[in-house]
């Protein structure tokens, strides 16, 4: 998985600047979820006491560099090198030392002394991070940080895939319900039978303005209800958590009728700490603090 991942994000690269943080300009970016975890993310960091900061999976640098300006000793990596090339330049832009960002992994952060920060940021990364590697990854967090040092994380909400309506659904509910009733033998067969209940089992397309990209490269999804006590697990308790890039309705009808993707823009903030959060919203922000 992680060599999948790898050289999806070296192709993916300078596509992906023209996407992230676009809203309004790219006409193919149809919501703004970048700017709103930004949003929410920076009103979290902007009440934490300023110190050492690490972004793991770094990306663009586009937050590190958000942390720099106001005053936070930051530092970066990334495991695809057109990523970091990319954070590079944009520290420059931004007259920062591009010597901030390396080339790194998760599971080995080694490069960074013990109780060295404060905070540490996974954005758009626990979706690639290969389940077999959890315990390393995350004493490698629970390593670098302070005593009482913080993360903030953000994860694929598992539960939205119960309000999409195609394979994604029928993908939840055999491996999370069916599983746990029948035994293995049955699994096919059941799963037949609920495709057939699903009007648009093979939606959404994986290319086109209403693509999905979970199909390009493999993801994890999180369960907000069971996430605590995972990383209880880890050495982490959870503080905080707010939910993001919200959908009124399920994203088949977009297509149809685009507006009704965008309504749910306005409604963002009033709705990121509401229980409807954990079916309608297909991100959520997690505060985890060192045990």
């Amino acid at each position: 998985m992680e060599h999948d991942v790898k050289a999806f994000w070296e192709n993916d690269a300078r596509e992906h600047m023209g996407f992230a943080y676009q809203y309004g300009r790219n006409p193919n970016v149809r919501y703004p979820m970048y700017e709103i975890r930004r949003e929410l993310v920076l009103e979290i960091i902007d009440a934490l006491p300023k110190g050492r900061v690490l972004d793991g999976g770094c990306g663009a640098a586009h937050i590190l560099i958000d942390c720099l300006d106001r005053g936070w000793d930051g530092y970066g990596f990334d495991f695809a090198d057109n990523m970091v090339r990319l954070a590079c330049d944009l520290l420059k832009q931004h007259a920062h030392d591009p010597a901030r960002v390396r080339v790194g992994t998760m599971k080995d952060m080694s490069h960074y002394a013990d109780s060295s920060f404060d905070l540490v940021l996974l954005l758009g990364v626990s979706q690639y991070l290969p389940e077999d590697e959890d315990t390393a990854i995350w004493s490698e967090i629970h390593r670098i940080l302070k005593p009482g040092g913080k993360v903030i994380i953000d994860f694929v909400n598992a539960l939205f895939d119960l309000s999409t309506f195609n394979r994604f659904t029928v993908r939840f509910v055999v491996d999370e319900f069916v599983r746990r009733f029948l035994p293995e033998g049955r699994i096919p067969e059941i799963e037949a039978r609920i495709n057939a209940l699903v009007t648009n089992p093979l939606k959404p397309d994986t290319t086109g303005l209403y693509a999905t990209r979970r199909d390009h490269v493999p993801k994890r999804t999180e369960n907000p209800l069971t996430m605590g006590a995972r990383m209880k697990a880890h050495g982490f308790s959870v503080g905080d958590l707010q939910f993001y890039r919200f959908h009124a309705v399920p994203p088949l009808l977009f297509e149809g009728e685009p507006e009704l993707e965008k309504v749910a823009i306005a409604k963002e903030r009033e709705l990121s700490r509401h229980w409807i959060g954990h079916f309608t919203a297909s991100a959520f922000l997690a505060v985890l603090k060192k045990a």
